[in-house]
């Protein structure tokens, strides 16, 4: 793999379950399909039979993949991809449409396609594609096109934004660099240090009292990073350049911490003592602290970045002493800084935050974005947020659960129209938004969302019947619709109470949804009630006789043979109120 070329079948001797063997035949197709269509779009006009051909090819080899698992990922090498896990390539791709080559470029190492993916979302991963390896504009990175692309069953992980072991994913990142380079670094660190080390050693000096981190004071910080710098940086010119060129795109950081984050990554991968290690660790996260107090606070990511590319040299326990030492820099008080800054900058600054925060798995500046999004904010600083809560909320929604009573008021329909399009997982969020002191437009949307899942008993009780009796006109028609689908049995009971003078003065539209409910599901009895509040003889008071027109109008749209008759016989009976009695004659005609 370090040469440029996918591994041999021969190179490895593992043996495949045929299940997995399956998996890695149909993923090789579900590619083949995409490379066939990114071909097709980049030829044809949108719309062209040619293209919807194969659209309807891709579609079909992801479904057929997706009755195996309901994944496919896929880890992206310079020229090809491999299925995650298997080791088994399914893509390769080459010059001039290089689109592994584009991805890998840009810091992008695994994708996940997701079962649910549908036509648009393909459409739109083979045009981020496409526009990747489109020679004429090179502004736009992957990892940018990915997140601007909001996609819901479509995610990534980007080297920028994962950081690994630090982020705790399951596998390191693949070594991008070549076996020269590697060969090349290995040795600018022995020269650089270790014969230094080495020399300390044997001359029985110790390395602790020149390494000692103890930088409290700028004048020390200063003078420690000059003797580190001495001693780490003392290198011809070509290995300087080389140096440089491990920086990867890091040099605007302020001088001074990218001397001191290399000063400290030598000390690490020297594998000093315990008490150094830990002072280099905590002077980390001394480091990154104040970064994310200047202007620019998202350096503390990529100087982290440059701690990071050390990691092989380091002892076990630095891992976790490091993500220690990240968690506590980012302070509640820095946290609610930086989500202003995200709520108020312009793109740049505030997309390099949201990825320093997915880049840590910040749950707690993930759970503050959820109160910023109640702010009032641009459009465009709104859509960035939920595309990033959209894409942490694929690894749990317990951050937005911890938020959601904080956001009060009309502010909070972005984050209920968040939670409707994570259905079914987000349904406990949902139903608390129901329950809790949310504007009833949101609850009714959020009820809208929960149609045909309302299989507990408890649920409808204690949730929709409350509704139903409310003083909502649009919670109590949805909430009777769900109740109706879910307990037909008990729409009788729930809803006689309904059946008064009160009713007259409500919506005809809901009015007639009442009754109509009322008859299709209360039988016999429900007709019975409906005739008690219509066929009203002798004298009646005004409110009786408000009510009974009210509903005799609406069986209009519940024309059962019941309901005929009682309408036939109500018009018959000359002992009825005239007023009742000419309209139940009037609804007749209209229904013969």
């Amino acid at each position: 793999m370090q040469d440029g070329h996918p591994p041999q079948v021969g190179e490895e001797q593992v043996t495949l379950s045929p299940e997995l063997q399956e998996e890695v035949r149909l993923a090789r197709r579900c590619f083949a399909q995409i490379e066939r269509l990114t071909t097709v779009m980049a030829s044809y006009p949108p719309g062209h039979p040619v293209v919807e051909n194969a659209v309807q090819g891709l579609r079909d080899a992801f479904y057929q993949f997706f009755e195996l698992t309901d994944r496919l990922t896929v880890q992206i090498h310079p020229h090809w991809m491999d299925l995650y896990g298997a080791g088994e390539t399914v893509w390769e791709t080459q010059e001039p449409r290089d689109y592994c080559f584009a991805l890998s470029r840009d810091g992008v190492y695994l994708i996940h396609i997701l079962a649910g993916v549908d036509d648009t979302e393909l459409r739109q991963l083979v045009s981020v594609l496409n526009e990747l390896v489109d020679q004429r504009d090179m502004s736009t990175d992957a990892v940018s096109m990915l997140f601007e692309a909001g996609f819901r069953y479509i995610s990534y992980d980007a080297i920028d934004e994962s950081l690994a072991l630090l982020a705790g994913l399951d596998n390191d990142v693949r070594n991008r660099d070549t076996r020269e380079e590697q060969e090349a670094i290995e040795e600018l660190f022995n020269e650089a240090f270790d014969k230094e080390l080495d020399e300390r050693v044997g001359s029985g000096q110790g390395m602790e009292a020149d390494f000692e981190v103890r930088l409290q004071r700028r004048g020390e910080k200063q003078m420690k990073l000059e003797v580190g710098s001495r001693q780490f940086l003392q290198l011809d010119d070509q290995a300087r350049a080389h140096l440089e060129d491990l920086k990867r795109g890091f040099t605007e950081h302020h001088e001074l911490e990218h001397r001191q984050g290399e000063v400290l990554s030598a000390l690490l991968g020297a594998r000093p003592r315990a008490k150094l290690r830990r002072g280099a660790v905590a002077q980390i996260g001394n480091v990154m602290g104040a970064l994310l107090e200047t202007n620019a606070p998202w350096e503390a990511l990529s100087f982290l970045k440059l701690i990071h590319r050390w990691r092989d040299k380091f002892q076990v326990e630095v891992a976790g002493e490091l993500k220690e030492a990240v968690k506590e820099c980012f302070t509640q008080t820095r946290i609610h800084a930086l989500n202003k800054q995200v709520a108020t900058a312009g793109q740049g600054p505030r997309r390099a935050i949201l990825q320093m925060y997915n880049a840590l798995h910040l749950e707690a500046a993930s759970e503050g974005l959820i109160e910023v999004l109640g702010w009032d904010l641009e459009d465009e600083a709104r859509d960035d947020i939920l595309r990033y809560v959209r894409q942490r909320a694929r690894r749990g929604l317990d951050f937005i659960e911890r938020a959601l009573p904080r956001v009060a008021g009309e502010r909070a329909a972005p984050l209920v129209e968040l939670l409707v399009g994570l259905m079914p997982r987000s349904r406990p969020l949902l139903l608390d938004v129901i329950k809790g002191q949310m504007e009833p437009s949101l609850k009714l949307k959020a009820l809208v969302a929960l149609r045909g899942t309302w299989s507990d008993v408890n649920e409808v009780r204690d949730v929709l019947v409350p509704l139903v009796r409310g003083s909502h006109s649009g919670l109590r028609l949805e909430a009777l619709r769900a109740l109706a689908a879910a307990t037909p049995a008990h729409v009788l009971r729930v809803v006689e109470p309904l059946l008064d003078a009160r009713l007259a003065r409500r919506p005809d539209e809901e009015v007639r949804e009442l009754v109509g409910v009322l008859v299709a599901h209360g039988g016999p009895a429900a007709v019975e009630k409906l005739r008690e509040l219509v066929q009203r003889r002798g004298i009646v008071a005004d409110e009786e006789q408000e009510l009974a027109v009210a509903i005799v109008k609406a069986m209009i749209k519940s024309p059962t043979p019941e309901v005929v008759q009682l309408l036939e016989a109500v018009a018959k009976d000359w002992l009825v109120a005239g007023r009742i009695r000419s309209t139940c004659k009037e609804i007749v005609e209209l229904m013969q």
